[in-house]
């Protein structure tokens, strides 16, 4: 019995762009209608201005969560993020959406102090997921806002190595540092003091 396995001659990365089912405004829209319905209720209800009991504090976040995820959206359109997403991940503007859906129906139930004693973990439970996609939406923000120099400036682009120098790329920046260095020394009378 032969149990060697034949090694492979060569590896390919296989890229993809996420292919969007909603547009950004079509989710945009939906998170305003159900922000809305959710704001609604809230002064439907009758919750204000009691505002100091479990239930009016824990569905008012259903409404907090609407406004990040509307926030998150114009981080997205305003920086171009999605172009640079990356593709393995779960697209952000979906996430957001998703934990809109879950505030609103943790909200829903909170909606209703007897509905809520009659299902205590379940209002909980939706807020629970609600606030870690939330979470994980703006984590997800802060590191793609901070990588996005580095992707706009194609260093971590693959297609021509060779093209791509790194240092070369901050060339300019070095020497306009040096100029303004010098200009520093000569404007504190520093000039030919250094050991």
């Amino acid at each position: 019995m032969d149990l060697t396995v034949d090694q492979p001659r060569e590896l390919r990365a296989i890229t993809s762009t996420h292919e969007y089912a909603f547009t950004m405004k079509r989710l945009a829209w939906w998170t305003l209608a159900i922000t809305a319905v959710m704001g609604g209720l809230y002064f439907l209800i009758g919750f204000p201005p009691a505002f100091d009991t479990y239930f009016e504090k824990m569905y008012f976040h259903a409404i907090g969560i609407g406004i990040a995820a509307l926030a998150a959206y114009l981080v997205i359109d305003a920086f171009d993020l999605e172009a640079f997403e990356p593709p393995l991940d779960f697209p952000i503007r979906y996430r957001a959406f998703i934990a809109v859906v879950f505030g609103a129906l943790g909200g829903l139930v909170l909606l209703s102090p007897d509905v809520f004693w009659a299902l205590p973990d379940i209002g909980v439970a939706f807020f629970l997921v609600a606030f870690v996609l939330i979470f994980d939406v703006s984590a997800a923000l802060l590191i793609e806002l901070i990588v996005l120099p580095r992707k706009k400036a194609r260093v971590y682009m693959t297609e021509r190595p060779g093209e791509y120098d790194p240092p070369a790329i901050f060339t300019a920046q070095r020497a306009a540092v040096m100029e303004m260095a010098r200009d520093h020394i000569r404007k504190f009378g520093s000039e030919g003091k250094g050991g």
